[in-house]
């Protein structure tokens, strides 16, 4: 039959069929095959997120039919794509939705949608310098916010001393004191904080002696400078 028709098909009618053409005299051609699909064909979509900041999103599409569809993928600020597998440089979070369609070009599936975050670490550092000129306890302290990545390893440089809490102390002035935090998920990002010290402490006297001999109008005056202010002075002898 040149043009066979399947009146009522139903899903039980899907699949392949081989067809080929025959001449009066019995010749016959090579045989072709054609993929029927009856009935909307299913999208899947996934993608590798969660993302850490800076890296590449990963959308896998697929569907429950073999026959030789097609993918639409569309996604945040307009994104669009054909491909099956696409790949995304510095994606946008946000939902990516997926639609495949038979090859008639009709019976589109109902979209599936995978949900992509990009998430980063804020590393919220915290510093205290140490209280005098040549001192060490300054501290630095960093508390990232959890953002969903909890919980955290830490590495700090060596001149923190190679810890691996997020307090060190014990620090003096300079740095910088740097630290790698990790993620659960493998997401890293650095803080680092450099100590100030306050300028050393002087004090110097201006005396005045009495004007007379066995007089009490005598005195010293006592100038300090440098440290940090809010001065308690001890005179002895």
């Amino acid at each position: 039959m040149l043009n066979p028709t399947i009146p009522n098909a139903t899903s039980a009618n899907a699949g392949t069929y081989t067809f080929y053409a025959e001449t009066p005299n019995g010749c016959a051609s090579n045989t072709a095959n054609v993929q029927v699909v009856i009935g909307q064909p299913t999208a899947i979509a996934a993608s590798n997120a969660p993302l850490c900041a800076g890296q590449q999103l990963q959308l896998t599409g697929s569907t429950n039919i073999s026959a030789n569809v097609t993918y639409q993928w569309t996604g945040p600020n307009g994104y669009s794509s054909n491909q099956q597998n696409p790949t995304i440089n510095n994606p946008v979070a946000g939902n990516y939705n997926l639609i495949v369609t038979a090859p008639s070009g009709t019976c589109p599936s109902p979209p599936a949608t995978v949900n992509v975050t990009v998430v980063s670490i804020s590393p919220n550092i915290n510093s205290q310098d140490p209280s005098c000129a040549g001192g060490n306890n300054g501290a630095v302290q960093v508390n990232p916010t959890p953002n969903g990545l909890a919980p955290f390893t830490y590495q700090w440089n060596n001149n923190a001393g190679g810890g691996t809490s997020n307090t060190v102390t014990g620090l003096g002035a300079g740095g910088p004191y740097t630290v790698l935090i990790t993620s659960a998920s493998g997401c890293t990002a650095l803080a680092s904080a450099t100590l100030t010290a306050p300028p050393p402490l002087t004090i110097g006297t201006n005396a005045q002696n009495p004007s007379c001999n066995g007089g009490n109008d005598g005195g010293a005056l006592v100038l300090s400078a440098g440290g940090v202010g809010g001065y308690y002075l001890s005179m002895v002898g």
